[in-house]
């Protein structure tokens, strides 16, 4: 199994899709660390997002996954904190990959060009913002990674 870091937007964490998504990973190969233990809790909130950098450059890591935020006409966006873990990854020389969904929830792994990263980026005020409309809303994100209400 491949030591991997899989990165995701905080809202991630409880979306059902999260285990179909550990599943596909370690069913081709990938061994997916989810930052989102208590430790991990504590380490942000002590440190904030350097906290997951340090854990992206002092783990051995050897491959990275992403999932972003997906808007309407399966637009996806990255979030400020997963655009400065990418960074990270990059930077330190680990393989980087975005996992993605069809409409059938179908999984694919897609190499990542970092360059993509500001482009496709949201700042910290607009992923702040996403995140407390979701959240405020009491909005879910379905397995597809698409933002419903329950």
């Amino acid at each position: 199994m491949i030591k991997t870091y899989f990165a995701m937007p905080v809202t991630y964490y409880n979306d059902r899709g999260l285990i179909k998504d550990v599943n596909f990973l370690k069913s081709i190969g990938y061994d997916p660390y989810i930052p989102n233990s208590e430790a991990d809790d504590i380490g942000y909130k002590k440190y904030g997002i350097e906290y997951f950098h340090y854990l992206i450059s002092n783990n051995d890591f050897k491959f990275f996954v992403f999932r972003s935020f997906a808007s309407s006409g399966y637009k996806w966006n990255i979030g400020a904190g997963v655009a400065g873990e990418i960074r990270c990854a990059f930077n330190n020389d680990i393989p980087i990959s975005e996992l993605t969904h069809d409409k059938e929830g179908a999984r694919k792994l897609t190499i990542f060009n970092v360059n993509e990263t500001s482009a496709r980026s949201y700042d910290i005020a607009q992923t702040r913002k996403l995140i407390e409309h979701i959240r405020s809303n009491n909005l879910h994100l379905n397995g597809l990674g698409e933002i419903r209400a329950i």
